[in-house]
């Protein structure tokens, strides 16, 4: 509906905004889509991405995540990069450079197998062989149940069940040091919750996915493993917990960052599109 509407804005000569939070092509990945369903959705997501191609004559793109934007910039489009932040510039918190014990560690998104969830679970437990760490679990999801049932005797995990955006939620980043997007989702665009645990001053460690890359700076403002690899997950736990420099550099990346991610940066970027209009 979207591409059709923008399609008839635009014949309408009217200047259109178009905001790509996600890459379509690899929404048949999700475990909803099985079979005959999952090719199905592999070819409709390839042709609406193509089809979007041919909108923003007259428009611009507002693109979450690097790979979109540079997909959209390749076509001759006007393209620009844009988190679609409402964390305001007044709560930004500076980064804590000293580790409390236990290392607290954070995960906020939906409880899904696809999200990295039960991947998280398997590797803290062999974290926890080596350093004193918890686990704090933020979200809802179809596998809620499958994950209370896995953590009810591990005290160092607390599921906190779905916590809106609100000042509870701030106070849970700012009780952790280190925040966790383990996702196995290849079509991620630039998580909400990265932003979130930046504003907030956390260490942040995220898989590989999606349009990360580009605001997110492997050792410099975040640390990146490849999705589903257990051993490169640990070994960017370790570097956190035992590397003193290299956490006052990601230190400095987060509060560079956070000059960025503010409502007051996304306002302005509408603000300067539509004064050039």
């Amino acid at each position: 509906f979207g591409l059709w509407l923008g399609k008839e804005a635009e014949k309408r000569g009217k200047f259109v905004i178009y905001h790509v939070a996600g890459d379509v092509r690899y929404g048949y990945l999700s475990p909803k889509y099985k079979g005959i369903l999952r090719l199905l959705a592999k070819a409709i997501g390839n042709y609406l991405h193509k089809k979007s191609f041919g909108l923003g004559n007259n428009g611009v793109f507002l693109c979450t995540g690097s790979k979109l934007l540079n997909f959209y910039k390749s076509t001759g489009k006007r393209a620009i990069y844009f988190i679609d932040s409402l964390i305001s510039s007044e709560n930004l918190k500076m980064p804590k450079i000293e580790l409390n014990y236990p290392v607290k560690m954070l995960y906020v998104g939906r409880i899904l197998e696809e999200k990295g969830v039960f991947f998280l679970l398997d590797a803290i437990e062999e974290i926890r062989d080596e350093y004193n760490v918890e686990l704090n679990i933020v979200g809802f999801g179809r596998d809620e149940n499958k994950l209370k049932e896995k953590i009810q005797d591990k005290r160092y995990i607390r599921f906190h069940g779905f916590i809106g955006n609100n000042s509870d939620l701030h106070n849970i980043y700012s009780e952790n040091n280190i925040f966790v997007l383990p996702s196995l989702s290849f079509y991620e665009g630039f998580p909400r919750v990265i932003v979130e645990a930046w504003a907030n001053g956390l260490f942040v460690i995220s898989s590989r996915v999606g349009g990360i890359e580009g605001l997110g700076k492997d050792r410099q403002n975040l640390m990146f493993f490849k999705a589903g690899d257990k051993a490169d997950f640990i070994e960017n736990v370790r570097l956190i917990i035992e590397n003193g420099e290299l956490r006052n550099k990601l230190a400095k990346g987060v509060r560079e960052v956070q000059e960025v991610i503010t409502f007051e940066y996304s306002v302005s970027i509408i603000k300067n599109i539509i004064n050039e209009i």
